[in-house]
C-alpha cells in the first residue's frame, strides 16, 4: 500500500478510482495522507445494512458500515467528506428494526436524514423498506425532494408516500426503479421527470392504470413492467414510451382469465430493439431486432406474431417448446431474418458417452432436430441451462462432441455457446455464454471436414457482445 502513495498525483488519482472499496479503507488506514487520498473512494458509494439474502451472513453484515459511525464520521467534518458521497444504499436492515434479524437504528435516523440534506453530490439513492421510512420521517422525503442533483432513484416496498415523493422531486431523475408496489401504480407521479426520465423499472406491482392521454414520456429508451398477478396496459404504451429501445414485460398472471380484449388490439411500436415477455400476450405488429420469450402467456400468440415482429435474435425457453414450436414452424418462411438463436432451461441435454464414444440424444437435441427441419440460416446458437452438469458431462470433449451435433443440423452455424443460469432468489440474472466454439469447415475432393475449436476465454465476451448484436444496422 505504501508503494501507492509514491505514484505521481495524475497516475494515483485515476488508480484510486479502480481500488475496490474495501482495498479503499485498508489504505486509508495507512497515514493521514493516505486517509485523505481514500476517502473520496471510500465514500463514492455507501451501503448500510446488508442485501436480502444474507441477513444470517455475519461476514456480509460485519462489512457493512454501521449508521451510527457513518453519520458520526460525516458530520464531524461535514465539509471536508459529504461532497464525496454521489451513491447511498439503505439496505432493508438499515434503519427499520425487524424482528429477529435487526435492532434497526431508528436514534440515528435525524443523523442520516442531515447527511443526506448535506451530501450535495447525491447522484444515486436505494432505499428498500421505503414506505417505513418515509412513514418514520417525513424529514427524509423532504430532502430527498429538495436534492437537484439526483439523477437515480430506487424504492422497495413502495405505497403512497414513496409515489407521492416521486411527484414533488425538484431534480428531473434519469432513471426510476420501483419494486414492491402496493395498491395501484399512476403513471402522475412520474410527470415532473418527463424531459429527463430514460429508464423505467416497476416491479411487483398489483395494478397499473394506464397513463393519460398526452403525456409523453420520450427520453426513456428502457422500460420494464414486471407485475404480479396484473398484466401491463401494453395498448397504452407506445404513446406514452414513443422511443423505447427495451422493452422488458411480465405479468405472471395465474388462474383461468378471459384476455381483456383492450389487450388484443394490434400495436405498432417502431422504436422497440429488444423485446422481452412473460405471461404477457402482445398483438405487435411491428419487427423488432432480438426477441425473448420467457413463459408463453396460456392463450399463446397474436395470430402472425412471428410473421410481424421477424427477429434476428431468437431465445427460447425450453420448457415452453409445446406452445412456441407450432408457431415458429408455421412462421418459418418469415424468419429469413434470424441469425442467433438461444435456448434456455435445459435440464436434458446432450452428452457425449464416453463408454460407446456417441452421443447420446435427449430433449435438447429433440427439439433443435425440430428446428432444423425449417432450414434457418443460422450463424450462431448457444444453449444456456441449469443445473450445471455433472464434472464428467462438461469436459471439452462432451462439449466438442455436442457443438459438433449442433452444427451437423445447422451447415451454416458458425459458433456454438454453452452457459449456465445464475440465480438471485432463483430468478435468473445471467443467461450469457460463458464458453464459445467456432465451426470451421475444409473441403477436399473426397470429403468435407468439421472443425470445432473452443475460443479462448479471453474471446468468449467479444464473441457474445457480436452475436447478440447481429441484425443491427448502422444508426
Amino acid at each position: 500500500m505504501n508503494s501507492l502513495l509514491t505514484l505521481p498525483h495524475d497516475v494515483l488519482v485515476p488508480v484510486l478510482q479502480l481500488l475496490t472499496q474495501h482495498d479503499a479503507v485498508q489504505l486509508a488506514r495507512v497515514s493521514r495522507t493516505a486517509h485523505t487520498l481514500a476517502m473520496p473512494r471510500v465514500l463514492s458509494h455507501v451501503e448500510l445494512g446488508w442485501e436480502r439474502g444474507t441477513r444470517i451472513n455475519a461476514v456480509a453484515r460485519g462489512r457493512s458500515p454501521q449508521v451510527a459511525s457513518f453519520t458520526s464520521l460525516i458530520l464531524r467534518n461535514p465539509d471536508d467528506y459529504a461532497h464525496h458521497i454521489k451513491a447511498l444504499t439503505l439496505h432493508w436492515n438499515a434503519v427499520v428494526h425487524i424482528p429477529r434479524v435487526s435492532e434497526g437504528n431508528l436514534a440515528h435516523l435525524p443523523s442520516l436524514v442531515e447527511v443526506l440534506r448535506l451530501s450535495s453530490n447525491l447522484r444515486k439513492l436505494d432505499i428498500d423498506m421505503a414506505e417505513s421510512l418515509l412513514a418514520l420521517s417525513p424529514e427524509l422525503a423532504d430532502v430527498v425532494a429538495g436534492h437537484v442533483r439526483l439523477q437515480e432513484l430506487k424504492m422497495e416496498s413502495v405505497g403512497d408516500k414513496a409515489l407521492s415523493l416521486l411527484a414533488r422531486m425538484e431534480a428531473g431523475l434519469r432513471e426510476v426503479v420501483l419494486q414492491e408496489v402496493r395498491g395501484v401504480f399512476v403513471f402522475d407521479c412520474l410527470r415532473p421527470h418527463i424531459g429527463t426520465l430514460e429508464v423505467l423499472r416497476l416491479k411487483d406491482f398489483n395494478e397499473v392504470t394506464p397513463p393519460r392521454d398526452g403525456d409523453s414520456w420520450s427520453c426513456v429508451h428502457t422500460l420494464e413492467l414486471h407485475g404480479y398477478n396484473a398484466h401491463p396496459p401494453v395498448t397504452s404504451l407506445p404513446l406514452a414510451f414513443p422511443h423505447v429501445r427495451h422493452l422488458s414485460m411480465n405479468s405472471a398472471v395465474y388462474g383461468r382469465t378471459a384476455l381483456d380484449e383492450s389487450l388484443m388490439k394490434p400495436i405498432a411500436w417502431s422504436s422497440l430493439d429488444v423485446l422481452e415477455l412473460s405471461h404477457v400476450w402482445l398483438n405487435l405488429i411491428t419487427p423488432v431486432r432480438v426477441l425473448h420469450l420467457s413463459t408463453i402467456h396460456r392463450d399463446g400468440f397474436a395470430p402472425l406474431f412471428f410473421e410481424h415482429v421477424q427477429p434476428a435474435a431468437l431465445v427460447l425457453q425450453l420448457y415452453d417448446e409445446r406452445r412456441w414450436l407450432p408457431s415458429v414452424q408455421s412462421a418459418s418462411k418469415s424468419l429469413g431474418s434470424l441469425q442467433y438463436l438461444q435456448l434456455r432451461r435445459s435440464d436434458t441435454m446432450l452428452w457425449f458417452s464416453h463408454e460407446t464414444g456417441e452421443v447420446r440424444r435427449h430433449r435438447f437435441m429433440d427439439t433443435l432436430r425440430n428446428l432444423a427441419e425449417l432450414r434457418l440460416t443460422l450463424r450462431a446458437i448457444s444453449l444456456c441451462h441449469a443445473p450445471h452438469p455433472a464434472p464428467e458431462d462438461d469436459l471439452p470433449a462432451a462439449r466438442e462432441h455436442m457443438a459438433k451435433a449442433i452444427v451437423n443440423l445447422f451447415p451454416t452455424v458458425e459458433l456454438v455457446g454453452f452457459g449456465y443460469h445464475k440465480f438471485i432468489f432463483d430468478t435468473p440474472t445471467d443467461y450469457s455464454p460463458t464458453i464459445w466454439y467456432r465451426v470451421g469447415r475444409t473441403r477436399t475432393e473426397d470429403e468435407d471436414t468439421l472443425v470445432v475449436e473452443a475460443a479462448k476465454p479471453v474471446e468468449v465476451s467479444g464473441i457474445t457482445e457480436y452475436v447478440e448484436n447481429l441484425g443491427r444496422t448502422a444508426e
